[in-house]
């Protein structure tokens, strides 16, 4: 990955980032000593500030730890989240998106109202008298160009892959990763079989095969794991560092014949994890837009071809009507499930009026609250 591809990563966990922080400060404002939420938006600014230092964006990293001083001190109970504060955390809020909007676009933030801001956000702080210690920060940078770490020699792994069904079902395939261990080192390739039924008994929703792979490499065992790192919680995956070999190569057969050892163990494979639900995924817009294109063109078809059968005057019944049929259901129920993919929340919408009414609210003078 690039540094250009990090750096747009970044960017996109900020984006949900103030989104938390954003939602946190308005149920804040609800419940000033909800110490879970106050916990909540601290992580949000601490993340953004810890990535920011990774790419030097300075004004970025001083703002947000100047914000971050002061929610650390209302978690440590030394503020409270009053009339008083809330609307300095607010316009705190807003001015730190608003920097994260300009690093993005290469822009620059209002630096007045970011100086006007840290008075404000300094003001807010008790008097401790250690208050300037705990501002002196100095961002770890991280650089991206370096070269490669030097080697420390080579070690064997013994590495076993037990995949569950959901592994397959999710669309992975085991192929592709002992083609990746196959590009790391010197690999040897066991497939165990021994658990694969009858022709007759079988159940192709179960995973009847297991692996045990001897690898000989120069990378240490988390570049292993690394590979496995996806289909982790659909296997059962043992990575130990096999012993130092004798001076005399032992014959195949024995080799052989000690890879095969582990496969009494094999029926651990049915305590593998399950998979978390509700979990999410990134993906770019345009391919979402193509996607539903295709399903669009392939609905206008369906319906072409419907119409092309009509004319035939088939009799009710026949193998073409009801195949074209179950065609019609499928075709529907695809543009269903694909409208819901680009289907977008309208949270985001209401985010961004929160601000205009608080910004609107403080130009005129005037209290006022937008509620949902």
């Amino acid at each position: 990955m690039s540094s250009d591809d990090l750096r747009e990563t970044f960017f996109l966990e900020c984006e949900d980032l103030l989104e938390s922080m954003s939602e946190g400060l308005r149920l804040l404002q609800d419940d000033p000593r909800d110490t879970d939420t106050v916990n909540s938006v601290f992580r949000a600014v601490h993340s953004i500030k810890g990535g920011a230092g990774a790419f030097r964006m300075d004004d970025l990293v001083g703002f947000a730890h100047s914000f971050e001083t002061v929610l650390d001190s209302l978690r440590a109970g030394n503020l409270s989240a009053d009339a008083a504060l809330m609307p300095v955390l607010f316009r705190a809020a807003d001015h730190l998106a608003d920097l994260v909007e300009a690093a993005r676009g290469g822009g620059t933030a209002d630096a007045e109202r970011g100086e006007a801001l840290l008075v404000e956000l300094e003001a807010a702080l008790p008097d401790t008298g250690d208050a300037d210690e705990a501002l002196d920060f100095a961002p770890m940078t991280l650089d991206l160009d370096l070269e490669p770490a030097p080697t420390t020699g080579t070690a064997t792994f013994r590495i076993r892959f037990v995949p569950s069904a959901d592994l397959y079902a999710h669309g992975n395939d085991p192929v592709i990763l002992i083609r990746e261990l196959s590009q790391i080192g010197d690999l040897e390739v066991s497939l165990d079989s021994t658990a694969l039924p009858t022709l007759e008994a079988l159940d192709p929703a179960r995973a009847a095969l297991r692996w045990t792979f001897t690898l000989t490499t120069e990378q240490g065992e988390p570049a292993i794991r690394e590979i496995f790192e996806f289909v982790e919680d659909a296997s059962t995956l043992e990575v130990e560092e096999a012993p130092e070999p004798d001076p005399v190569p032992p014959p195949t057969a024995p080799v052989e014949a000690t890879l095969q050892s582990p496969v009494p163990e094999a029926p651990r494979a049915t305590q593998s994890p399950a998979k978390p639900s509700g979990q999410t995924i990134r993906v770019n817009l345009d391919r979402v837009d193509r996607l539903v294109n295709v399903v669009g063109e392939m609905v206008i078809h369906q319906a072409m071809l419907t119409q092309a059968v009509e004319r035939l005057s088939l009799p009710p019944g026949s193998d073409v009507l009801i195949g074209l049929e179950e065609l019609k259901q499928l075709s529907r129920d695809m543009q269903e499930s694909v409208m819901a993919i680009r289907a977008q929340p309208i949270k985001p919408l209401f985010q961004r009026m929160f601000r205009i009414v608080r910004e609107a609210a403080e130009a005129t003078g005037k209290r006022a609250r937008l509620v949902t």
